[in-house]
């Protein structure tokens, strides 16, 4: 092979193409006449109904129909085309609505129907159009004035872009006809028949209590144009949902754009669709609306959102009220603008709230918090998840409540018997002075009691309130005058409203001594001649037995006991004593079913470990507040179980 460089011919030069006349000289081409125009229409009455192909919003006129259209004629072919769109609401009255979109595609030809304009030789125009209607499928519009701007821009064959140029119109959408005559848009009557508001404030929800009657809804339809044949639909819920229990139809309603003679009244009698009284609480309802126009078909409640599932949460304690967690399956295709929860005691009356919840933006749990301290009212409390969809597009730019949801708790009643007072009880000799078992016992009481007031609220399956009292005043020694003052006082409170200070559970402190050192532990004792009461003692018992470092020695009703027990009939004449005070004979006891109650004797004072393990040995402390803890478990156990 030759290291010879090979010296090669010059490459060949392509010479240009000659048109056969030379090319054109882009200067001595003419530049087209370019036009442009925005146009705006819409049906200003629901009796017109134009065909498909005219230039008009068909089926719903709250959403006007906007053409840019550009046209060239002449001279050098044009290409048009959008750089984007937008639409801004001039209002403040409001929360003001923009719309933009970019790069919108455009189609050739003139809208049929719409205003040409004002050109000489129209059908010589080559037009291209872009159509917003479908792409403002999520912009609704209010009568308020509005400001279109579109930003365009042409190409000029062998000349070159031209623009961007921005055109605008505004327009005052004045007589907008709402064919969705939704009840944004019904006026509202007072108690004298006359129309003050411009839109109807209906309330959220029925309170129903059985007794007064629930106030009238007086309405009117508001539309742009007279006429008659609408129906409206009302259907009352439960506050958990269920129902329909009561549906009530209106028909033939006349509407138009000012007030009838005479409103509409709707009001519920506190009634299901059988004729039957409902019973107390919060009630639910939704409205549908049948009207002679298209749509047909109009909600009060949104269609987007729904309140699927109310559950109980967390309950963070805290000192003298908890932080319950309130958590709602929303069920939304474009989130919720807003949501809240609401606690209503047994009485009806708001308690908690309106405390703000999570938002969200898709299928998903939220959550809210509320704070309630101990139950004052026994019963039900109720709490009530309400929200309001995000959606903007109605045509009645309208966010929409959902209907409610809730879920009850319920409140417990604990009377905390601190045994003795009146005597000294059981004595432990060991120390100089003997301990006194009616000291022990309120210690154990009062520190009971401020678990409880440490977990007003508690939550195994759902939200249990707590109330409590110990039978000894407080802070007044013991005299029996003074026991005889207060349990006087309460017993004078359960006669005068035996449903509201009558307890629910009844739990007896006391300590044992025995002439046997050796004999010890735990003994928790039932009234066999109460129901439930076998039941409330083995769920206390069940949490005691956990303890380590005390014998347990199970239950026994106040009859049985163990082989031996010393003090059957102190037991029996206690537990006696506490039955008797809700089974006096005459009214209101008559009807009053006792409560279950046990009696626990936490300890043998007369053994020495037994005593060192509760309250005298080194650690005393937290063994008692273990026992006190399981002991307030097991209580809780049996409330949400029962």
């Amino acid at each position: 092979m030759s290291d010879d460089w090979i010296e090669c011919p010059e490459p060949y030069q392509i010479p240009e193409p000659q048109p056969l006349y030379g090319w054109p000289d882009p200067s001595q081409i003419p530049e087209p006449q370019v036009t442009c125009a925005l146009h705006a229409v819409w049906v200003p009455d629901t009796t017109v109904k134009p065909s498909q192909s005219q230039c008009v919003t068909s089926g719903t006129v709250a959403n006007p129909l906007f053409h840019f259209y550009a046209g060239w004629k002449d001279g050098s072919p044009a290409f048009f085309t959008v750089d984007w769109i937008l639409i801004e609401e001039l209002t403040n009255e409001h929360e003001p609505q923009f719309w933009y979109f970019k790069n919108p595609q455009g189609s050739s030809g003139f809208p049929y129907g719409c205003t040409m304009p004002p050109v000489s030789d129209p059908k010589n125009w080559n037009w291209t159009t872009w159509n917003l209607a479908g792409a403002m499928t999520r912009f609704a519009m209010h009568n308020s004035p509005y400001r279109i701007t579109v930003q365009w821009r042409y190409w000029v064959y062998m000349k070159g872009p031209r623009g961007p140029f921005q055109t605008y119109i505004k327009v005052n959408v004045e007589n907008l006809v709402i064919e969705r005559a939704t009840f944004g848009q019904i006026a509202a009557f007072d108690s004298k028949g006359e129309s003050k508001v411009k839109s109807l404030s209906l309330p959220d929800y029925f309170i129903w209590d059985g007794k007064q009657a629930i106030p009238p809804i007086n309405f009117w339809l508001r539309c742009a144009s007279k006429g008659k044949g609408a129906r409206m639909t009302f259907y009352i819920f439960r506050s958990d949902q269920s129902g329909p229990i009561r549906t009530v139809t209106m028909t033939n309603l006349e509407f138009g754009p000012s007030p009838p003679s005479k409103p509409y009244t709707f009001v519920w009698d506190g009634k299901n669709d059988a004729k039957k009284d409902q019973p107390p609480g919060i009630y639910l309802y939704n409205v549908v609306l049948d009207a002679p126009w298209k749509p047909m078909e109009d909600f009060l409640r949104s269609s987007d959102l729904d309140i699927d599932f109310v559950r109980s949460g967390k309950v963070r304690p805290g000192h003298g009220e908890a932080t319950l967690r309130v958590e709602y399956l929303l069920l939304t295709k474009y989130g919720a603008s807003k949501a809240w929860l609401e606690v209503f005691d047994p009485d009806l009356r708001r308690i908690a709230g309106p405390a703000q919840g999570t938002l969200l933006s898709s299928p998903d749990w939220g959550h809210a918090y509320i704070q309630l301290g101990r139950t004052e009212r026994k019963g039900k409390y109720l709490f009530l998840v309400s929200a309001i969809d995000n959606v903007t597009s109605y045509k009645d730019h309208l966010r929409r409540p959902a209907l409610q949801n809730s879920l009850t708790g319920k409140s417990c009643w604990v009377w905390i018997d601190p045994g003795h007072g009146r005597d000294s009880g059981a004595l432990c000799t060991q120390h100089k002075p003997p301990h006194e078992e009616r000291n022990f016992v309120l210690q154990l009481a009062q520190e009971l009691q401020n678990l409880f007031n440490s977990n007003p609220w508690t939550n195994s399956r759902g939200f249990i309130g707590y109330n409590w009292q110990i039978s000894r005043p407080p802070n007044t020694g013991y005299s029996n005058r003074a026991n005889r003052a207060f349990l006087w006082g309460y017993e004078k409170r359960l006669h005068d409203r035996p449903e509201q200070w009558s307890a629910d559970l009844i739990v007896c402190l006391h300590l044992n001594s025995s002439t046997k050192p050796s004999v010890n532990g735990t003994y928790t004792f039932y009234d066999r001649d109460v129901p439930l009461s076998f039941d409330f003692a083995t769920a206390i018992n069940n949490r005691l037995r956990t303890l380590q470092g005390i014998v347990n020695h199970g239950v026994y009703d106040q009859y049985s006991g163990p082989a031996g027990w010393p003090d059957r009939p102190g037991v029996a004449n206690i537990l006696g004593a506490y039955r008797s005070m809700w089974l006096r004979p005459g009214p209101p006891y008559e009807r009053k079913r006792p409560a279950p109650s046990t009696l626990i004797e936490c300890i043998f004072l007369s053994n020495h470990n037994d005593e060192n393990w509760m309250f005298t040995g080194q650690n005393s402390n937290a063994n008692r507040a273990n026992f006190v803890r399981q002991l307030f478990l097991g209580i809780d156990d049996y409330a949400h179980g029962h």
